[in-house]
């Protein structure tokens, strides 16, 4: 019997019989409470419901956005929707590091500091569009950083 599998954001794939469905248990690509469809009669399962597949514990409860929609092949690895990425993460981490040296490239290279202030604009936005509310400390820094650069060439050609 092979199944496709339907992931949290609703992409379908497979089929795949009980051993390959095992596998991608195995590699965290199959979590109990997502939905199986049997390749033959379309009907829908719970995973964790599936004689032969070896979960081992408990199966937790399943996202409200687990629900069948259309998809592709072979599932990537499961991450929990809710979580910020290390994507994100990393994005503010370097954005809050572009706008802590901008002004110290604003006094030595006046347009490094104005450089490394549009790039932390930059990875704040990408951190804050992905849902990391750190992303807004970089975007402020780097907002406040190209504003000294104005008024410091401001200065400079008085």
């Amino acid at each position: 019997m092979a199944y496709y599998v339907v992931d949290h954001q609703g992409n379908k794939y497979g089929p795949a019989d009980i051993d390959t469905l095992n596998q991608w248990i195995a590699d965290g690509r199959l979590v109990p409470h997502m939905m199986l469809e049997d390749e033959r009669s379309g009907g829908q399962i719970v995973a964790s419901s599936v004689a032969g597949l070896n979960f081992g514990m408990a199966a937790p409860p399943p996202p409200a956005s687990n629900y069948p929609r259309a998809g592709f092949q072979n599932p990537p690895s499961y991450s929990n929707p809710m979580s910020g990425s290390s994507d994100s993460n990393r994005d503010a981490i370097i954005g809050i590091a572009c706008a802590v040296g901008s002004p110290v490239l604003l006094f030595t290279f006046g347009i490094g500091g104005l450089i490394l202030a549009g790039m932390a604009l930059r990875f704040g936005a990408r951190a804050n569009s992905a849902g990391n509310k750190l992303g807004l400390v970089p975007m402020v820094l780097g907002v406040v950083m190209i504003g000294l650069w104005a008024v410091v060439k401001a200065h400079l050609f008085r």
